[in-house]
């Protein structure tokens, strides 16, 4: 089976709610990055794609920390078959208003939301493997029993 490794962000307003994006092509809501290219580092790979689906994002964001390991399970693509993932994780709070933040590519991006933990871990169209980013990286002890 294909693997695609993947660097996505947990990215965290003041408050302590999440960053999330919906992709336009499979309705999913996902943390914000994706797919490493040959030539990238994983932290390369989060800024390019970081800034490929909101505006400037970089900009409006700490310095990203790497989590130690990688994230792995099975993502649905659009197509609805499903992959192998290795997720690289980074951590960053937000230093802008999340309503300020800017689609940059509508052809992938269909909608920025800002969701708790608990809307993240309740949300029927959120990536599996993006909850489970989230449960490992931010509230190990949260979902323990789910």
């Amino acid at each position: 089976m294909e693997v695609r490794s993947a660097a996505k962000g947990i990215i965290s307003t003041p408050d302590g709610q999440i960053i999330v994006v919906r992709g336009k092509k499979s309705g999913r809501w996902n943390l914000i990055g994706g797919g490493i290219k040959d030539n990238e580092t994983p932290r390369q790979a989060f800024f390019r794609e970081a800034d490929e689906e909101i505006i400037d994002f970089s900009k409006h964001i700490t310095d990203p920390v790497e989590e130690p390991g990688v994230i792995s399970g099975e993502v649905t693509l659009a197509n609805g078959f499903r992959r192998l993932a290795h997720w690289t994780i980074f951590q960053a709070k937000l230093i802008k208003d999340p309503t300020k933040l800017e689609i940059a590519n509508h052809d992938e991006i269909s909608a920025i939301a800002v969701m708790s933990t608990d809307e993240c871990f309740n949300n029927a169209l959120m990536s599996d493997l993006a909850k489970k980013a989230i449960h490992h990286t931010l509230n190990p002890d949260y979902c323990s029993t789910r």
